[in-house]
């Protein structure tokens, strides 16, 4: 034990000397807790050594408290996790970030104009906010008197909080879609994952994989899937909140990672791309300006189509107009799970980009097998998400061989996107992350062979990036 406390030690110390070095010598800034965040505050993470240094104080920082704590704190901490949900649920609901960085500043607020401005109880505002604070989102300056720091910032739409209480259906129109993205999660999320002991137990659903027996389905007592729930009439808000959110999921992986996903130079003059369940375009967007030569096809449901029509037409006018205007890009309403159409025989690429993961197998073999129909022997398929990693340092593990021991290969805590995007497959689509051996076999089903697994650097310049799976026709 003390050996491993030390190597703990060890990682800190020095990659603390490393990253202060980095910045030192490139004159980069490093990001204040009591600071809002800004993209300038994440610039230090562009360079590929001090973003490696960085995770791994994190890493190492929370294994060490793991093993220091006592295991009673560690466990009443991950229990009481809804208790923190749920007080950050109020607070953006109440918008307390926007009126903190509206009224109160870096010298922050008392609780009572707060409540006053929120309309929340003043007591209830305090209790709420200190719990939050002794978390590191929002600080307290002094007593009752509280402000936004690094991360409560980023819960600000920077609306005005009075449009925001008159217009609360358009809150996440026009906003990055990170507060979208956290707010689904705190509320559809935190409620599907209540009904999840009762899914598991229940036998209609407990081996079941389809799409409407998820947790999320219990939940709200519905008999579709979530796709479905989401077109119905009386619920605008989260299908405006979900096209946000997307965006929001956008915000956090790098917007030009597709570029270095495959060897785009390689594909013929003309050649077609498919992005398959490519929404308003975005990874299109950027394929289209470093190679205008592509002939690129955005494809998604019927109602994602219409639905986007105008945040598409503001993205491809505002960035590549002529893009649209010479038909070198074009949206095609499809259905996932029947024949491409008759324009699309032989592509040069397929794309799925956070697709698969909402599929249960049947379905996902499906989809792949309609693809596959359509594929030409030279097409190549192009799987973009998370890929299952494995937490052992045992040769199966798809995260960095450099990560030091007694460090899990993949962070840990420091970097647990994967395992939390599982857990959401599970709770609203009853649909998971694969790992490399699963989708191999889903491929392998559906006439793909897969290739190799391209494994993206984490948090370049605050930015992810998905896992990319190579596949061709077997």
């Amino acid at each position: 034990m003390a050996a491993a406390i030390l190597q703990l030690s060890e990682i800190i110390a020095s990659s603390v000397a490393r990253l202060l070095s980095i910045c030192e010598e490139q004159q980069l800034a490093l990001p204040q807790l009591d600071e809002p965040y800004t993209c300038g505050s994440e610039t230090f993470r562009q360079n590929s050594a001090a973003a490696e240094a960085a995770s791994l104080i994190g890493a190492a920082a929370l294994q060490l408290a793991a093993t220091l704590l006592p295991p009673q704190e560690t466990l009443l901490q991950a229990a009481s996790g809804s208790m923190k949900s749920a007080a950050l649920s109020a607070c953006t609901n109440y918008h307390l970030p926007e009126i903190l960085r509206r009224e109160g500043g870096s010298q922050g607020i008392h609780v009572d104009a707060i409540a006053s401005k929120s309309g929340l109880d003043k007591d209830k505002t305090g209790r709420l906010l200190r719990l939050l604070a002794n978390r590191h989102i929002f600080r307290e300056v002094s007593p009752n008197v509280f402000a936004n720091n690094r991360i409560s910032s980023l819960l600000d739409t920077c609306k005005d909080p009075a449009h925001l209480i008159s217009s609360p259906t358009s809150k996440h129109d026009d906003t990055s879609g990170f507060v979208a993205l956290v707010e689904m999660l705190l509320t559809d999320g935190l409620r599907s994952a209540a009904y999840l002991v009762d899914n598991l137990r229940d036998p209609h659903t407990s081996a079941s994989m389809e799409p409407q027996h998820a947790a999320l389905q219990r939940a709200y007592k519905l008999d579709v899937r979530f796709s479905e729930w989401m077109q119905q009439p009386d619920q605008e808000y989260r299908r405006r909140r979900l096209t946000s959110a997307l965006d929001g999921v956008a915000s956090v992986e790098s917007k030009d990672y597709i570029l270095k996903a495959y060897n785009w130079s390689s594909v013929p003059h003309g050649g077609k791309v498919v992005d398959v369940g490519g929404g308003i375009g975005a990874i299109a967007l950027s394929l289209n300006r470093a190679h205008p030569e592509l002939k690129l096809i955005i494809e998604d449901r019927a109602e994602v189509i219409a639905d986007g029509i105008k945040a598409r037409l503001c993205l491809w006018q505002e960035k590549r107009p002529s893009a649209l205007a010479s038909g070198q890009v074009q949206f095609i309403a499809h259905d996932f799970f029947g024949p491409q159409p008759r324009n699309i025989l032989s592509p040069s690429v397929f794309i799925l980009r956070n697709v698969l993961h909402k599929l249960g197998d049947q379905e996902a073999i499906r989809l792949l097998t309609f693809l596959r129909a359509s594929a030409g022997i030279c097409t190549v398929l192009l799987i973009l998400g998370h890929v299952m990693p494995s937490s052992l340092h045992d040769g199966r593990s798809m995260s960095s061989s450099d990560v030091p021991s007694p460090l899990l290969p993949d962070y840990g805590a420091a970097d647990d996107t994967t395992y939390t995007v599982d857990m959401a497959m599970l709770l609203w689509y009853n649909s998971q992350v694969r790992t490399i051996n699963h989708l191999s076999h889903l491929l392998e089903e559906s006439g793909w062979r897969m290739k190799f697994v391209q494994r993206n650097e984490r948090f370049q310049g605050g930015k992810s990036a998905l896992d990319v799976v190579h596949a061709s026709p077997s």
